[in-house]
């Protein structure tokens, strides 16, 4: 799904804090959305989207300098130094677990 062709996408309540992954709200409506395309019945409710702050050209500076260093720039690095945020985790169940 190109979820850049659906308007709500665009609204930061659709997005978590680190701005790379989609909010509680943005997963229902992508499933949601899904399952439409789908024709699938479904009884899924998009829950309330928090209100994102509208912020001043100074604190949406200082806001979106300290994104980039907390969650952009260690993407960024990972990328070009061919590493992932999971390198070097011990498996959960490393043997393998009926649940």
């Amino acid at each position: 799904m190109d979820y850049w062709r659906f308007s709500e996408y665009y609204d930061w309540a659709m997005w978590a804090h680190d701005r790379m992954h989609m909010s509680a709200a943005g997963h229902a409506n992508m499933a949601k959305r899904v399952l439409e395309v789908l024709k699938y019945e479904h009884s899924i409710e998009v829950p309330p989207m928090a209100p994102v702050p509208e912020l001043g050209g100074a604190e949406a500076l200082r806001a979106n300098a300290q994104w980039f260093r907390e969650y952009a720039a260690p993407w960024v690095v990972r990328r070009v130094t061919g590493k992932s945020s999971g390198d070097n985790l011990r498996p959960k169940y490393p043997q393998l677990t009926r649940l």
